[in-house]
């Protein structure tokens, strides 16, 4: 049954990919995602439905448009198949926890579009981070309304007053405040700027994703080894320079899927590494 479910995610998760790909080339262009209808970028022939099955199209086609022989990215393929493999292995993750699956496969339905715009382009649109705030805070809403949440608990000073707080909003304070954080720290040592605003808005949204404490902790320290790793190598082998920028967005991408499959396995490592209350 488990195999059936998977499969249904993937043919789902590969519709999704393709609606994705028309975010990745529309988004940075400052086009509506809605209007017009899917084109070819060098012929503007608007495309049927045999043009768009997800996947197949790509493959019968040859990557060509077929209508001007245009040759078609590769990543248009890619990103069909990268969403359509996350959407089942989600699925399989979750173990039928369709309300825990939904959630996460919409927060990667964000994520993938941001890696490839921020590779791309260096830039991550507000609509997708903004998307992904949602996403984090209303799945913990939800969550807390049927009594499956846990909300934080904070005592006044001075007082006895305990408030309760969704730790989603308490995380995407967090995340945005840390990355916020690092760009005023970038400024005030090197005079210029470490990230962009759009990594902070995606901390923000990852933050309400993954809640404060080890989880995000977690996050970070995946994000920064990460990017420092890459950096570095990229450096070594003559790729990059230390002026040229390096987008972080990917990184920060990565880490989180990291911690969508492998969360509680990760977690516990960084409290083994790094005890405190």
């Amino acid at each position: 049954m488990e195999i059936i479910g998977a499969a249904v995610a993937f043919i789902v998760g590969t519709a999704g990919g393709s609606f994705l790909n028309v975010c990745i080339y529309r988004l940075p262009r400052g086009m509506s995602i809605i209007t017009p209808r899917s084109h070819c970028f060098h012929c503007d022939t608007e495309l049927g439905t045999a043009d768009l099955v997800p996947l197949l199209s790509y493959l019968w086609l040859r990557g060509l448009c077929r209508y001007c022989g245009v040759r078609i990215s590769g990543r248009y393929f890619l990103v069909e198949l990268v969403t359509g493999l996350a959407f089942a292995a989600l699925y399989l993750h979750h173990r039928g926890a369709i309300f825990d699956f939904v959630s996460a496969a919409l927060f990667a339905g964000v994520l993938i579009p941001v890696f490839f715009i921020d590779l791309e382009y260096t830039l991550i649109p507000a609509e997708l981070t903004a998307a992904g705030m949602l996403i984090g805070v209303g799945s913990d809403l939800l969550k807390l309304l049927v009594g499956q949440g846990q909300p934080l608990e904070w005592l006044v000073p001075g007082t006895t007053w305990l408030i309760q707080i969704p730790a989603s909003l308490v995380g995407l304070c967090l995340g945005g405040a840390v990355f916020a954080s690092i760009v005023v720290l970038g400024r005030v040592l090197f005079g210029r700027e470490a990230m962009g605003g759009g990594d902070v808005h995606l901390a923000a949204a990852i933050g309400a994703k993954l809640g404060p404490g080890y989880a995000f902790l977690t996050f970070f320290l995946l994000a920064v080894g990460l990017g420092a790793l890459i950096g570095v190598l990229l450096i070594a082998l003559r790729l990059r320079s230390r002026q040229d920028y390096i987008p972080f967005g990917p990184f920060m991408v990565v880490s989180a899927f990291l911690l969508l499959f492998w969360g509680e396995a990760l977690t516990r490592l960084i409290r083994q590494c790094y005890p405190w209350p």
